[in-house]
């Protein structure tokens, strides 16, 4: 039971902080994709987790990471994070990249569109 209340109180923190973000784009929480497993099939994912837009937002367009982090593998960037049916679930997860943080605070700042 304590296990699941603090799994519960983690997924809220990280819900409250990506409000707090007020991206007024379609956005989700994802994490950069270098390459598939050849034994498993499962994305080789990074460890940060970014701010990935769904709508272009200022200077940056839809695919691309807020902080501007490369895509290694377009296709399995394509394949794995620009689907659109987890967008809610993502964002019970924090955004943990510390570009992508300063980056929303400046374009809110700047009254980006």
């Amino acid at each position: 039971m304590a296990m699941a209340l603090i799994r519960y109180m983690k997924t809220a923190e990280a819900i409250r902080f990506n409000e707090s973000l007020r991206i007024p784009v379609k956005w989700k929480q994802a994490k950069t994709v270098s390459g598939v497993s050849k034994r498993t099939g499962a994305p080789i994912q990074g460890k940060v987790g970014h701010v990935l837009l769904l709508e272009d937002w200022g200077v940056r367009e839809k695919g691309e990471f807020l902080c501007g982090a490369r895509i290694r593998n377009p296709l399995a960037h394509q394949l794995f994070n620009m689907n659109e049916w987890d967008v809610e679930a993502s964002k019970y997860q924090r955004v943990t990249c510390q570009r992508c943080i300063r980056a929303a605070e400046r374009m809110n700042q700047n009254g980006a569109r």
